[in-house]
């Protein structure tokens, strides 16, 4: 990307400026239809050199890869990227860019004439609006190939009346509802401007879906809460910021949000986040329906699961609290092995592919619940009825152990 680096940002910042003001008086001929905040307006376009507009650094696309950048470089300042004029921050947008771009073979469609007639979209300032990793793939074929594409040297551009940062990004997110060849957002920028525009400008996530014409209100939210677990999981496992690690797991981070949304305890949903993030480090981008089908799994069986997992860890398992602390104090590898194992044991026993651990799971619940009358030393009174259930039990001991020795004999 260096040569189509080379002349990026030729012009200063007042040049620039002065250019578009200039501009923007000149009269012309074609324009471009748009909303822009709540009126219809056509847009001004014209024919500018390919090196005067900027990148957006606030582009939705880039945002957490600014993150996972700046993870990667700890030698920079965590402020980087405030500076939209540096020469250095123009420069790695554009390779971020880049990279999407590549990602959604815009370059191999761009070289294969499939380019798009719409101008892009700048603001009064300069900055492009729409059209970011068009005119980052403009910029590499025309300073690499000069001769081919001579005439990518002017590019047309449709000028807005302003540059209002809200109004510029409630248009960024209105733009990517259409335009075939408009990648869709990564599920975690897209969240994460949501996330923005709530806190910085007090917009609900109602309102937001609204405006976006989403059939679900909670749609918005629903994706904000899979973001903060997104980043609560890249935190625990010591991959904090690096967000590429998570571009296929969406529908993953969705389910753990809609199931521990249902559950009523708060050891329960602890518990229940706790094991969801100890099953996606075991995760497959070839199974990805493995891993909703685990999650989801985990959550059809809790009681079972959590009883067994209570066995396993030697915890009492009516105590939920206890049991939470001791699975949230378990490194996440070892859980990962653990809580696949019960879903696999306890598939296998509903399968009928082993009987024997149905009923090795029974006897469990019973022993703990005879250790816990032990232990707690249970006051009961009815000492009568106590003994007659005593005798049952050990008469249903008695044939157990009876059934199971004839098992054993005849496998023998």
């Amino acid at each position: 990307m260096e040569q189509a680096i080379s002349s990026l940002l030729g012009h200063t910042k007042e040049e620039r400026i002065r250019f578009f003001l200039k501009l923007h008086k000149q009269e012309t001929k074609e324009s471009y239809p748009l909303k822009y905040g709540e009126d219809n307006i056509q847009l001004p376009v014209y024919a500018i050199d390919i090196s005067y507009p900027i990148y957006r650094i606030e582009n939705i696309r880039t945002l957490n890869a600014h993150k996972e950048y700046l993870h990667m470089h700890p030698e920079l300042s965590k402020d980087f990227f405030d500076d939209v004029e540096d020469v250095l921050v123009q420069q790695v947008q554009s390779d971020l860019l880049f990279s999407l771009a590549k990602e959604a073979n815009l370059l191999q469609a761009f070289q294969k004439g499939l380019v798009p007639n719409k101008p892009l979209i700048l603001s009064l300032d300069g900055t492009v609006l729409d059209g970011n990793r068009r005119l980052c793939v403009y910029r590499y074929l025309y300073h690499n190939f000069p001769k081919q594409y001579a005439y990518l040297k002017d590019i047309k551009i449709a000028l807005l009346p302003d540059s209002d940062p809200w109004k510029l990004h409630e248009l960024e997110q209105e733009l990517q509802m259409s335009n075939s060849l408009k990648a869709k957002y990564r599920w975690y920028d897209e969240a994460y401007s949501y996330m923005m525009e709530n806190e910085q400008e007090g917009t609900s996530y109602e309102e937001i879906a609204y405006r976006l014409r989403l059939p679900r209100k909670s749609q918005v939210l629903d994706l904000v809460e899979s973001y903060r677990y997104a980043q609560s999981y890249l935190k625990i496992t010591g991959h904090e910021n690096e967000w590429s690690l998570l571009d296929h797991d969406e529908v993953s981070f969705l389910h753990l949000v809609k199931c521990r949304r249902k559950l009523s305890g708060i050891p329960e949903k602890i518990i229940y986040e706790r094991l969801v993030f100890a099953l996606m480090l075991r995760k497959s981008e070839k199974d990805a329906k493995g891993l909703v089908k685990n999650i989801d799994f985990v959550f059809a069986n809790e009681e079972l699961v959590l009883d067994e997992l209570a066995g396993e860890l030697q915890v009492d398992g009516s105590d939920r609290k206890a049991l939470a602390k001791e699975i949230t104090g378990c490194d996440l590898p070892s859980l990962s092995l653990l809580i696949l194992s019960v879903i696999r044991n306890i598939q296998d026993a509903e399968n009928g592919k082993e009987n024997q651990y149905h009923a090795l799971m029974q006897a469990k619940k019973a022993d703990k619940i005879l250790s816990s009358m032990i232990t707690m030393k249970y006051g009961i009174q009815d000492t009568k009825h106590l003994s007659e259930l005593l005798d049952n039990m050990e008469e249903s001991i008695r044939v157990l152990r009876s059934l199971y020795k004839n098992d054993k004999s005849r496998s023998e």
